[in-house]
């Protein structure tokens, strides 16, 4: 038996080795061992036909297939592993026949995991769209996928990350300079608390009692713990402005201010000092102008941080109006400049109209045909800027208080004698 595996093996290396020839070689080169072209018998390739629209001899074609066949019959996925590498197969390529073999084998046991509700009907209610909640099942596939993640690394080690250039520029984005074995493990705590949360969610069935908020709570507590002991504090700093929910929301409500680095860093500093002394670290991020004494320090500790022609700047892109009239330009592909115009034009038309609507001197159609002359002097002004398109755009999108102009007072019933 042992004889048998040692001649396998060898054929198996000989065979990939032909894989890695004909993909690797330039077009139109025949494939040569030793300085000779590959045959059955060992004499020219050259002499056999070429496979029609494949540009691969008989011979070239029955090494592919024999290769195939052998990587396809199953059997121990470290001793493939290793045949593969031995072969020259690119780390790529490898990844990407184990992970096929791995998906095969954990997809028949999530399968099984599921087997005993494979005769429910397909209209029964389901959150996961595919079979009705069983907590036992879930907690089973959920641990299959932990499992078959920890084989996939267990079997390539470094090449089971993908190495190719969308997942490098992602990774770099969400990580910087982090070290790889930091990345590592900072991902595994993050796989951990995830499948912790997920089971919260499921025992829930949708309904979250006072003690599934929390564990959530909890949950957050003690990942957010593990990452601090994980990292150095520049470090940390580092990957919180990447990737902590006071990041994600400021960039999402900076948009329309379009911030340096610079001014990012001093905005998150203070709004982060902001929810940390009042306890809400982690949580909902508000930037905008409030109404308590914190958010009003923290807008004039921004202020101070930008500088006065930026800190006028941030005040208006912080107005919702303008952020919405903004998302609606880019939208629309229109200049971005022409935001404070539309803005200015909905606060001029609407100070205009709260004056006519409480001018108590005005008869109900007087008032009305007033208010519709400001609707129509909008319309043209917004028009001109926006174009016929982007105006009935911003009336469904920021434009409410254009209907609210044309709005009629409701007629007065006859009174009862």
């Amino acid at each position: 038996m042992k004889k048998l595996l040692v001649i396998l093996g060898f054929s198996l290396a000989a065979n990939a080795a032909l894989v890695v020839t004909f993909i690797l070689r330039p077009a139109g080169t025949p494939a040569t061992a030793n300085g000779a072209g590959l045959t059955r018998a060992g004499s020219a390739s050259a002499s056999l036909p070429d496979v029609p629209g494949t540009g691969l001899s008989p011979a070239d074609a029955g090494a592919l297939r024999r290769s195939g066949e052998l990587i396809s019959a199953g059997g121990d996925l470290h001793t493939l592993v290793a045949r593969l590498r031995a072969a020259g197969f690119p780390p790529a390529i490898v990844r990407g026949i184990i992970m096929a073999q791995v998906s095969q084998q954990f997809g028949l046991r999530r399968k099984a995991a599921v087997a005993h509700q494979e005769a429910v009907p397909y209209w029964k209610y389901s959150p996961s769209g595919s079979f009705p909640y069983d907590p036992k099942a879930g907690n089973e596939i959920a641990a299959l996928g932990r499992e078959q993640t920890a084989l996939v690394k267990e079997l390539l080690g470094p090449d089971a990350a993908a190495p190719d250039a969308w997942s490098q520029l992602i990774r770099q984005r969400k990580y910087g300079d982090l070290a790889q074995d930091k990345i590592d493990r900072l991902e595994s705590i993050t796989s951990d608390y995830t499948d912790l949360r997920n089971q919260v969610v499921g025992d829930a069935r949708g309904i979250f009692l006072r003690e599934d908020q929390q564990k959530m709570a909890l949950l957050e507590q003690e990942q957010r713990a593990d990452i601090v002991k994980l990292f150095t504090p520049e470090e940390l700093e580092d990957y919180d402005l990447r990737n902590s929910h006071t990041a994600q929301g400021l960039r999402r409500q900076l948009a329309a201010f379009n911030p340096s680095e610079e001014e990012f860093r001093a905005i998150f500093d203070l709004t982060q000092a902001a929810q940390t002394q009042n306890g809400t670290s982690g949580g909902a991020v508000v930037i905008g102008p409030g109404n308590t004494n914190q958010q009003n320090q923290l807008q004039a500790a921004i202020a101070a941080a930008l500088g006065p022609a930026r800190a006028a700047e941030y005040q208006q892109a912080m107005n919702p109006a303008y952020q919405q009239v903004n998302q609606l330009l880019t939208r629309l592909e229109l200049p971005a400049s022409i935001a404070p115009q539309i803005v200015s034009v909905q606060q001029d038309i609407q100070q205009r109209a709260t004056v006519i609507q409480q001018d108590q001197t005005l008869s109900a159609d007087d008032r009305a045909s007033q208010l519709a002359a400001l609707a129509q002097e909008a319309q043209a002004t917004l028009t001109s800027s926006l174009g016929a398109r982007g105006y009935e755009a911003y009336k469904s999108y920021g434009g409410w208080w254009l209907n609210n102009l044309a709005r009629r007072p409701a007629p007065r019933l006859p009174s009862k004698n």
